[in-house]
């Protein structure tokens, strides 16, 4: 059976019905018409055979208001006919007018006429109405058969559905167990692919790990050590420099010193020897005498002489002042230096201090490194532990879906042919493992 048999199958079998009654009949032309047309016409349309009017188009009416139709077409025709006295006719009997006989006669016979054109019409309908009582119960046969037909192939095509379903429910099922153990074995072997990896990665990272741990505590080491030899050369050719400078400052100082303490000593012997010369003169200036006088004054001729030697010999001392200052200064300016060394050294100090800070961040670092280190393989155990969970699941759904335990029961509304989508399961819409 074609989709075009099939479908015609499946119309409402309310199209095969025709239209038949009243309806049917309307479509003719009325009897008031069909009158004045036969009256129109010759004498010879009484000579033709009565014909068998042609069925009307076949439409669909409801069987009540078809045997309404036939009831009233009945009762027509079991009715007798009756004449047809036109309404002047009466009238013209009971006048009894003698310039009004030829008018009835004339009216009789159009009477006669139009009474033998009823019964021949009244036949006619008769015969039409037997014809389509006739085809109505041909048709309620066929629709009967149509039905019962229907009802048969109904029947086959539901059961070819099922048969179809049930062998569709195989197939698609023998592929989805065929798509599982397919992603089944690819996600075991990505699994493996990706623990291999990691193990690799983390056994090149803790490679890498401890080789610049070493490496950096070498040049740690190395860095440490050469700063400690340059610290302690640095401080030792300070302090050696210091306790020289300090050794020559003070025997500068000491020299000046006794230089001072002469000077001091002979100034003041001068001073004591010039106060007993001034006290002399004094005495000799009481006795008032020139003699005295004089004689006082002898001495001091000399005193030009000795107050230049004296001032030459202060010049010599401020002199030498002027050279203990330059030299004072000089003291200063080591002094200051002395002082921008032990900055330095305490700067080199503050660097060792900052380069020991730095090793104890090293390792910080290092023991939080082994820290994540572990974390990291804790994490991919129970990653691990994560996944062989959810193998075993998956397998105990697997055990269950090839006992049956898990298999769904597929009704008409659930079957593959009312899903969106008839094809195999795409990896997509499976549910992602975690990584």
């Amino acid at each position: 059976m074609g989709p075009h048999e099939t479908a015609g199958l499946f119309r409402s079998p309310r199209a095969l019905r025709p239209q038949l009654g009243l309806g049917a009949v309307t479509r003719l032309p009325s009897a008031k018409s069909r009158m004045l047309m036969t009256g129109q016409r010759s004498a010879l349309t009484f000579s033709h055979p009565t014909q068998m009017v042609s069925p009307p188009p076949q439409c669909y009416q409801e069987p009540s208001e078809l045997e309404k139709d036939n009831r009233f077409l009945m009762a027509m025709t079991s009715s007798p006919p009756a004449c047809f006295i036109p309404p002047d006719c009466n009238s013209s009997r009971g006048s009894g007018g003698e310039g009004d006989g030829a008018d009835g006669e004339i009216r009789s016979e159009a009477a006669v006429v139009r009474e033998r054109e009823l019964s021949l019409e009244l036949s006619r309908i008769r015969d039409e109405v037997a014809f389509n009582v006739a085809r109505w119960e041909r048709l309620q046969r066929d629709k009967e058969d149509l039905e019962r037909r229907f009802e048969r192939e109904l029947r086959r095509l539901q059961e070819q559905q099922e048969a179809e379903l049930g062998a569709l429910e195989e197939r698609l099922r023998a592929r989805h167990q065929t798509e599982r153990e397919r992603l089944y074995a690819q996600q075991r072997a990505e699994m493996e692919e990706l623990r291999t990896q990691q193990q690799e990665q983390m056994e090149e990272m803790n490679t890498n790990h401890d080789a610049a741990m070493v490496e950096m505590e070498n040049n740690h080491s190395v860095t440490i050590s050469t700063l400690q030899e340059d610290h302690a050369k640095t401080l030792r050719d300070l302090i050696m420099a210091h306790e020289q400078q300090r050794r020559s400052l003070e025997e500068d100082f000491e020299k000046l010193r006794l230089s001072l303490q002469d000077q001091v000593d002979t100034l003041t012997f001068q001073n004591r020897s010039l106060r007993d010369r001034a006290k002399r003169f004094e005495e000799a200036l009481r006795r008032s005498t020139d003699e005295q006088i004089v004689d006082a004054l002898a001495p001091y001729q000399h005193v030009e002489e000795d107050l230049k030697s004296l001032k030459e010999v202060l010049e010599m001392k401020n002199q030498q002042i002027h050279e203990q200052e330059i030299k004072i200064t000089e003291l200063e300016k080591m002094a200051q230096k002395n002082v921008v060394l032990e900055e330095r050294v305490q700067v080199l100090q503050q660097q060792n201090e900052d380069l020991k800070a730095r090793i104890d961040r090293n390792l910080a670092m290092s023991r939080q490194l082994s820290e994540e280190n572990a974390n990291l393989q804790e994490y991919v155990e129970k990653e691990s532990n994560e996944k062989k969970r959810l193998s075993r699941n998956n397998e105990e759904l697997l055990w269950r879906l090839q006992t049956g335990e898990l298999s769904p029961r597929m009704s008409p509304s659930a079957s593959p042919i009312h899903r969106a989508s008839p094809g195999p399961a795409s990896p997509s819409r499976l549910h992602p493992f975690p990584r």
